[in-house]
């Protein structure tokens, strides 16, 4: 049985599995939909093979629960400037392709392109300069890695560019990281077409849910690169104290 679908999209846009560096993708599944995505984006490094694994997953969920979610074909391609955000993707785009021919091979598709966590690019000049220079179709500018004084300074910066839509995104690594936000979107129904055609349309509102104190330690220490406890070594101390959780979770769903 299907759920009653009322034309609003919850998007999480930015999340990856076990098939890049991201926990199992079955779980991610399954912690979306109880926080109330119905539209998710598979957004594994340089492959849409977890896109392809979740989509046949979330059929069978979705059938035996009554629920329903969307997955979208994306990828989080690695180019010579930096790395996109591609939804919509038909073929994976591969990796360390110069950011031109990315754009272009991605619009050929009729996929979107969007720039990710620009709260790298420390300069803003260069990520302004990457922004006019390039035919991007929208920009990360609330990413769940950086405080929230980042995030408003990256997306007051991307008022002057009006045609970008502008997405927030967690960049979860953890099936615990999906979920807290979400894009809203309004959709005429839930397939991919209706997706990428209200992304260009550019119609966008957003929800952020408060998490826990112990999330915040996460993208504070990713911030600043505190010595040892730098983004990949918090994330594989995290890992290491998950483990059980994660085993437990995955012989639940067996």
């Amino acid at each position: 049985m299907r759920a009653f679908f009322n034309g609003i999209g919850f998007f999480e846009s930015h999340v990856h599995t076990n098939f890049s560096d991201g926990t199992n993708y079955r779980l991610v599944i399954q912690t979306a939909i109880k926080r109330g995505t119905n539209v998710l984006a598979i957004t594994d490094h340089n492959t849409t093979r977890g896109y392809v694994h979740a989509r046949s997953y979330t059929k069978k969920y979705c059938k035996k629960t009554g629920k329903d979610l969307l997955i979208i074909p994306a990828q989080e391609t690695e180019t010579d400037k930096g790395d996109v955000l591609i939804y919509g993707l038909e073929e994976t785009i591969p990796k360390k392709t110069d950011l031109e021919t990315t754009i272009d091979l991605a619009h050929e598709q009729g996929a979107v392109v969007v720039l990710a966590h620009p709260h790298n690019l420390l300069l803003t000049y260069l990520m302004l300069k990457m922004i006019r220079n390039y035919k991007f179709d929208g920009v990360e500018t609330f990413s769940f890695l950086y405080p929230n004084i980042i995030n408003r300074r990256i997306h007051s910066l991307m008022i002057q560019f009006p045609h970008l839509f502008k997405l927030i995104g967690e960049d979860a690594h953890f099936w615990w990281e999906v979920g807290w936000y979400h894009n809203i979107l309004e959709l005429q129904d839930l397939d991919i077409d209706s997706v990428i055609k209200a992304l260009k349309q550019n119609k966008i509102k957003y929800r952020r849910k408060n998490m826990p104190w112990p999330y915040n330690i996460k993208f504070i220490v990713n911030a600043y690169h505190v010595g040892p406890y730098s983004n990949a070594g918090f994330g594989n101390l995290l890992k290491v104290v998950m483990k059980l959780d994660r085993r437990k979770k995955i012989n639940e769903m067996k």
